[in-house]
């Protein structure tokens, strides 16, 4: 998850602590759901993956998937499942490794290739302390503030002012404390508590208030007649500690601990509200999309939240996880239901997520195709199953 917190490198060293996506390193193991595939790490540092492993995403030196937690390496710190097939690992020394699907040029080693190539775990750069990966970009903080990105850029999404990708690692911004990739869009929170946003905006991810126009009023099969992408970070709102991209939405924790959301699929506040993107200039509202694009109130009490694709977490200070979107069993729910108690960080991947208790136990539920889930079976295809537990 992404909270900030005050912690160097050096101090999260010494405690052994360890995380997941976009923060700085927090007292918390670290857990990761990408596309198919998950990540954990355990509290002596060892990296676990399983699941979809077809573009060598899981980083064992091969290509067959895992239907069981797989360790990977020792000494990890932070890890991040991208949206897509990629992979990013901080060692204990600060540096940042990649591995996985290349497409685009998310590795960062300054080349492009496809799954039908050898890959190997690459170094990418060093004293970092924060990574999150996009579909097919990827974002690091160093211990410096300073935030770098490379990769994918066709809807503006590494922040440059450009449209052009980059194979190796740019500077975009100084003084940053958490990051959070989505798929085609980027979002990231500065020392002043800031919040800014770029890249993608066709659902009213960024939050600022516009959104692609389209043409006859109709979302579905209408004609992009305005190009709405954000090249450069534009600034969304203040008093922010956590940031969460999810697919189309963004999520994000006021100091207050106050929970705010915004762009397509993020239904879900106190009273089950469902927001519309609104055409500012014909005054059309497209309610069938249950979208917002300026943010509004969820709910209070949030001390972390995550944003998949087709659903949403919030873990309150009590130990308990809400849910709404696609949630498991239960069904689909525009209101935040409580689906667990005693939890301690929650993250969500495609069609997947993964949880750990307090007990230490790590749980995981959702698709199950490639064994993401990490029950040792490819059961319950393309249903949403409800949380079992994977290992302790």
């Amino acid at each position: 998850m992404k909270k900030i917190i005050s912690m160097v490198l050096a101090a999260a060293i010494a405690a052994g602590l360890s995380t997941g996506c976009g923060s700085k390193l927090e007292k918390r193991p670290g857990i990761s759901a990408g596309y198919q595939h998950s990540l954990l790490i355990k509290p002596d540092g060892s990296l676990w993956a399983w699941g979809n492993n077809r573009e060598r995403q899981l980083g064992d030196d091969t290509k067959e998937s895992k239907l069981t937690p797989t360790k990977v390496m020792d000494d990890v710190v932070a890890v991040c499942a991208g949206y897509g097939a990629h992979t990013l690992a901080i060692k204990a020394n600060g540096s940042l490794l990649a591995w996985g699907y290349n497409s685009d040029g998310q590795i960062g080693n300054g080349e492009k290739w496809t799954g039908t190539a050898k890959q190997k775990i690459i170094k990418v750069m060093d004293d970092v302390i924060a990574a999150s990966g996009g579909y097919a970009h990827s974002l690091a903080i160093k211990s410096d503030g300073s935030l770098w990105a490379w990769g994918d850029n066709k809807f503006g999404q590494l922040g440059d002012g450009t449209t052009t990708d980059s194979l190796t690692p740019v500077e975009i911004m100084d003084d940053v404390t958490a990051i959070s990739a989505g798929p085609y869009f980027s979002a990231a929170v500065k020392s002043d508590g800031s919040l800014w946003a770029w890249g993608n905006n066709d659902r009213g991810q960024i939050g600022d208030g516009t959104i692609t126009l389209f043409e006859d009023n109709d979302i579905s099969n209408g004609q992009i007649i305005e190009d709405n992408k954000k090249l450069t970070p534009v600034k969304i709102m203040d008093d922010v500690t956590m940031v969460s991209a999810g697919f189309n939405h963004i999520l994000a924790i006021k100091s207050d601990g106050s929970l705010w959301g915004w762009g397509q699929l993020l239904a879900g506040d106190s009273g089950g509200h469902i927001s519309t993107v609104y055409d500012w200039d014909t005054g059309t509202s497209y309610d069938e999309i249950a979208s917002s694009v300026l943010p509004w109130k969820i709910m209070d009490d949030v001390i972390s939240a995550d944003a998949g694709h087709i659903r949403s977490f919030a873990l309150k200070s009590d130990g308990s996880l809400w849910a709404w979107g696609h949630i498991g069993n239960s069904g689909t729910t525009r209101k935040p239901t409580e689906i667990m108690d005693d939890v301690v960080e929650v993250n969500a991947g495609w069609f997947h997520a993964l949880a750990i208790k307090t007990d230490g136990s790590y749980w995981a539920w959702g698709n199950n195709e490639h064994g993401q889930i990490g029950n040792g079976t490819t059961s319950d295809f393309f249903t949403f199953v409800d949380p079992v537990k994977i290992m302790d």
